[in-house]
Formats: C-alpha cells, structure tokens, sequence
C-alpha cells in the first residue's frame, strides 16, 4: 500500500519544514541522485529527520519514499530551492507508532546531499542523538568493526542492533556472520521482506558480554546500518550508528580524535580474513608530531585499540590505519563535555582522500559545538580554502595552513555565529580527510554527540 502526499518547502520550526535562502556557489558533483537510510522510526521516545540540503544553483525535486516494517510504503515530494535546505520529520510524515521506518530518497539534481539526526531516549533512561549520511547504491555486502553487547557492572550495558533495509520487489535473504574478538564465529540468517525494513537485536543473535564485528552479505543488494545504544561505564549514556563499509582496505583515514580529560577514544579493527593481519597505526598530533605502533589481528576476529594507551593524554590525534591485508576500521569515542553534556560518536574511516569537501551545519532546536577536524597525513604542508554560506547573511571566506603529517581543527563558530546554519565547500591542494563533530543538546533535554565525514565531492 503507497500513500502519498507533495509539499513545497517552507519554514521548519518543530516539525514544519525550513528553507534558507544563500548565495551562488559551485555545486556538489555527486555522481548519485539515490539516497538510502536503514534506520529510523516514529517511536514516542525517538524523533527522526531526513536531511536535504542543496549545495548547488539549481532547484531540486525530491521523493521520499518511507518503506515501513510492516511493508507499507508511504510517499512524500518536495522542491528545495538553490543554496536551501529542509528537515523532514518522519513523525510528520508517517502515521502510527513503527519501529522500523527505512527511507529512499531521489532527487534530481547532483547537488542534494542528504543526512538522518536522529534524537532519542533510549528505554526512557538513554538520552542521546546520532547522525549519519545516507547511502547512494543498495549493495549485497557491509562490514561493520564495531559492536559489543557487554552488560556488567564495571563496562555498563550496551544494545546493538543491525537494521535492514530491502528497497526491492522481492523478498532478500540475509547471512550475518559475526566474528567475536575471542576468535569464535557465528552465522544468523535473516529473511527480509520486499520494501521493508527488518530489525536484528545482536545481543539476542550472540548473547551478552561480547565484543564484535560483523559481515552481512545479502543475495539482492540491500541497505544495513549498526545502532548501538549505551550506558558506558554506568555514566555515559547515549548512542551511535554507521551504515557499514563496502569492502575492507588496507589503509583507513580518521581525522577526529583526541585523549582530553572526559574522552575515550577507540579504534576497532576487524580482520574477515584466514591469516594474521599486521596492522601499524600512525598518530599524527596537531603540533605535527607522529606517534607510530603496531597490533596483530588474529585471523576472523576482532581487535580494540585504546588510543589513550598509544598516545600520551590532553592531544588531539588523528590516525592513519594500514595493514599487510584488508580490514575494516571504526573509531568509537565517549565524552563527557562542560556543561554537562555527555554521550558517544563513531564514525568509519575514509579509504580515499580527497582534495574537496562539502559539510552543513542546519538549525535545529539544540545547543551546538560544531567542528571540522582536518588530517594531512601527506610529507608537504598545505592550504585549505573554505567557504561558508550562511543561512542569512554574507558569505564568509577564510584560509587555513595544514601542516605536513598533522591534525587542524577548526571551531565553526569562531567564524560563524552561534544558531545560524550555513553549507561549507572546502578546497585543499593536497589530498585531505574531514570530519564533522558535533556536542549537542536537544530541546535541553537529550545530550548527545555525532561525527559524520564531510562529504567527498568526486574527482
């Protein structure tokens, strides 16, 4: 069954949609015009957007499509103007309470990138918010790093769960296979009906007190996204999520990272492989320094790095990943910040490098730190040319030096004013990596963090 219904984009404030006019710039060259998204739902304690912002001079036409656990597919056309962008609320578009709510959307312009904020209290106990870009082609395989299932008094509790989406006519079977960081596998297999989203709680799949990763192959291309819910430790409560990497690599990029007071920074290495992977990690500092170590990952199994044993504390660090085979790599981190404010990010490592970047910062009803964190891992300095387009107001263009082998940070709101959204173009002469964190406080109430890449304009 397919309900449908058109909107032409307006002001968003609580649930109505937003659009803010700026000025001419050159567009995103995305190849895509398909966006997908596993995650989402109309549960009372939860509240999901679907993100569009158009970073290009054209207007855009849009269809959300929202594909229900139930197999009812709900429709939704909007037109977002040059330089705007919107927020839709699935609670606005999808009637009833669902706890599986997946999202397609295609537009008609290269230009539109989209995202998924999600805000939440878990269970009524976990407040917290993630973020993640969507997904432009449905594939058949998705590697995921990280996910544990600990539930004891001195790590706190975890949830995890991988959500399925099947965009398809026909019915997808799904083979999970988890590889335990005792060595030990196991294999679930799961049936996902056509246009539907399918729910897997991991903890039911393999029992408590596990660390993981997991591949998820699929006979029909599909979309598979890891959320994580958690009390780490019994103090940091909140959440995070990744739509999983296409193919393990063997060089994996993060630009965040750091082990202030109130951080703890992770980086989880999967191995799908029969042998021993070698693995060497570089930790380039912001100063410029490089802190340089080595891990074996037995084979078909998972390894967790905890970065404060590597690098000395109070340093922002990013990480350059390489190994003798391929494995996949995430890098969770849990905070606590001023003011209160606690709850986790994670984010998969760029395989690629890129010298263009396009980001947003929307306004939404929260309290933002907003930042962009920069990684050169090449032998020559270079520059950075950004751009930032504001929502209202002029456009603001700076220049920043990025040092051979080191980690840049730049806070937006040392050049744009708190509550004043704006899209980003970042332009590098030499090939970088940029991540988006961001410390967040939603309606008062749901303290939070993400981190989502910065989106690579193709070359």
């Amino acid at each position: 069954m397919k309900k449908a219904a058109k909107l032409c984009v307006g002001l968003l404030v609580f649930g109505l949609i937003a659009v803010f006019m700026l000025p001419s710039s050159a567009p995103a060259d995305n190849s895509s015009q398909d966006w997908y998204f596993a995650e989402g739902n109309t549960l009372p304690e939860f509240d999901t957007y679907i993100l569009l912002y158009n970073s290009g001079d054209q207007t855009s036409d849009a269809e959300l499509e929202f594909m229900l656990d139930n197999g009812e597919v709900t429709t939704l056309e909007v037109t977002i103007g040059p330089y705007e962008y919107t927020n839709v609320s699935l609670k606005d578009q999808v009637e009833g309470i669902h706890d599986g709510v997946s999202t397609h959307v295609h537009v008609d312009s290269s230009a539109v990138i989209c995202e998924r904020p999600i805000y939440f209290n878990y269970h009524g106990v976990w407040p917290g918010g993630h973020n993640v870009v969507g997904l432009n082609v449905p594939r058949k395989e998705f590697y995921f790093a990280e996910g544990t299932t600990r539930s004891n008094p001195e790590d706190g509790s975890f949830d995890t769960w991988l959500t399925i989406m099947n965009p398809n006519n026909t019915d997808a079977g799904v083979a999970v296979s988890y590889m335990l960081a005792t060595g030990e596998n196991v294999v679930k297999e799961h049936m996902v009906a056509a246009h539907s989203r399918k729910t897997v709680y991991v903890n039911d799949d393999i029992g408590p007190n596990q660390d993981i990763s997991m591949i998820v192959k699929s006979d029909i291309p599909i979309v598979a996204e890891r959320p994580m819910y958690f009390d780490y430790h019994g103090s940091i409560l909140g959440g995070t999520t990744v739509i999983g990497a296409e193919a393990p690599g063997t060089d994996w990029y993060f630009a965040e990272g750091t082990t202030r007071a109130g951080y703890h920074e992770y980086i989880c290495i999967e191995n799908p492989n029969q042998d021993q992977a070698n693995v060497s990690i570089k930790y380039l500092l912001d100063d410029g320094d490089v802190v340089e170590t080595t891990k074996s990952v037995q084979p078909r199994s998972r390894y967790t790095v905890r970065v404060s044993g590597d690098v000395a504390e109070g340093r922002d660090v990013s990480a350059v990943v390489s190994a003798n085979m391929p494995v996949v790599c995430e890098r969770p981190i849990y905070f606590v910040k001023e003011y209160g404010r606690d709850g986790g990010t994670d984010c998969l490592g760029f395989q690629e490098l890129s010298k263009k970047y396009v980001a947003q910062d929307d306004v939404r009803p929260l309290v933002t730190s907003t930042y962009f964190t920069i990684l050169n891992p090449g032998d020559t300095a270079g520059t950075l040319n950004a751009q930032y387009r504001l929502h209202y107001g002029p456009v603001i263009e700076k220049e920043y030096a990025l040092k051979a082998h080191s980690r840049t940070t730049i806070n937006l709101f040392d050049v744009v004013e708190e509550g004043v959204g704006a899209i980003m173009y970042f332009s590098s002469d030499t090939p970088i990596a940029i991540e988006e964190p961001e410390y967040i406080m939603y309606f008062g109430n749901k303290s939070s963090g993400s981190c989502i890449p910065a989106y690579a304009v193709p070359q």
